[in-house]
């Protein structure tokens, strides 16, 4: 353990000028500004500290004359060139997120775990964004237990992002990105409930809330928080198609409900794409949340993750039928690789959800006869 946890930030009154020539320099990325940006931040500075040839610097400002505008950021630059090679900022109080992530690379850098903050900021624009909220969101929920697990897993942490896969720890969960547009952060609490929270390519982090044990998604969510290193051992990659440059392999996974009469479980399917180098990324993923009796529901990660739909204020219910899902993707999208993988491990899915997969097999083979 290192620091405690930052829960704060000091916040040092500089003039209203300044406060906005920080802010106008923070935002606009024309070199002619850089040195000014780095000639404010080093005046007003909170913290700062050298590492390998680069500066790191962090600012926690407010506005003397109107002291609600605050303003927090971070730069790194190489101290010879001075040039700036990342930067963020805080200055809108719908992004306390991003405050969170400050609060998380402050931490580190107190730590002197430089390694670690380079090695996460080394994912590309723009997908560093996304990546910044999902660890400000951690932060914010997780607190010492997050910068605990990032000293021992940063690499693999930004490997899974990098790959989009779920990244996993003893009571939490970030999934992989969910249409081209969600990840999701969930979160066991100690009497058992789920914290769940999205974060939006687009439209940023909405709010967090609590999944409760009478929740329909309740069984098939704690599967998830609680064995995700199943969708690691339980992966299976089917060849698609292969061309010059790269090969497609259709992405099959699962958790088995630890309950005898298995009324839930978890199904994953994506498409895993590699190139010649051996490079691979998930695309195209979905996150079944599966909970059967004479049938099977299933609902979308996404879905289970929507305070409107958990609350009933939608007027809807969410859930597909998982078997027609199957029959579809079966017959239209000719994927028929996650009804080969239920019958394959039928032990670890609900027994109407392998008997609609047996008769979605049947029927297209009766039908390949007959015709």
């Amino acid at each position: 353990m290192g620091a405690p946890v930052i829960k704060r930030l000091k916040w040092i009154e500089i003039p209203e000028k300044d406060f906005y020539r920080l802010k106008e320099a923070f935002s606009n990325e024309l070199p002619y500004l850089s040195d000014e940006l780095i000639g404010l931040i080093e005046r007003y500075k909170l913290y700062a500290t050298d590492y390998d040839g680069k500066r790191f610097v962090f600012v926690s400002v407010r506005d003397m004359e109107r002291r609600s505008r605050r303003l927090a950021g971070f730069i790194i630059y190489n101290k010879s060139s001075k040039r700036i090679l990342f930067r963020v900022k805080y200055d809108n109080r719908k992004e306390l997120v991003i405050l969170s992530f400050l609060r998380l690379v402050l931490r580190m850098a107190m730590d002197n775990r430089f390694d670690v903050i380079e090695t996460l900021l080394s994912i590309p624009q723009p997908e560093i964004e996304r990546f910044i909220l999902l660890l400000g969101v951690g932060y914010r929920h997780l607190g010492d237990e997050l910068i605990d697990y990032l000293y021992k897993n940063y690499r693999d942490v930004v490997e899974r992002y990098r790959k989009n896969w779920v990244i996993y720890g003893r009571n939490f969960v970030f999934t992989p990105e969910i249409e081209f547009s969600y990840n999701v952060f969930l979160m066991k609490l100690s009497d058992g409930t789920i914290l769940a929270q999205r974060v939006s390519r687009g439209m940023g982090v909405y709010p967090a809330f609590i999944v409760s044990k009478d929740s329909v998604v309740y069984e098939p969510l704690s599967l998830l928080v609680d064995y995700a290193e199943d969708l690691d051992r339980n992966l299976v990659l089917y060849e698609h198609r292969c061309g010059q440059t790269e090969c497609k392999y259709i992405a099959v996974s699962s958790i088995p409900s630890r309950d005898p009469l298995k009324r839930s479980a978890v199904l994953l399917v994506s498409i895993y794409t590699k190139d010649l180098s051996g490079d691979g990324e998930f695309t195209f993923t979905d996150i079944y949340l599966t909970s059967c009796d004479t049938r099977c529901k299933a609902y979308s990660i996404v879905s289970a993750a929507n305070e409107e739909f958990i609350r009933g204020q939608l007027g809807m219910d969410l859930g597909i039928d998982l078997g027609s899902e199957l029959e579809r993707l079966f017959r239209e999208g000719k994927i028929k690789q996650p009804v080969i993988y239920i019958i394959a491990y039928k032990d670890r899915f609900p027994k109407a959800l392998v008997d609609k997969a047996y008769e979605i097999y049947l029927n297209e083979n009766i039908m390949n006869i007959v015709s």
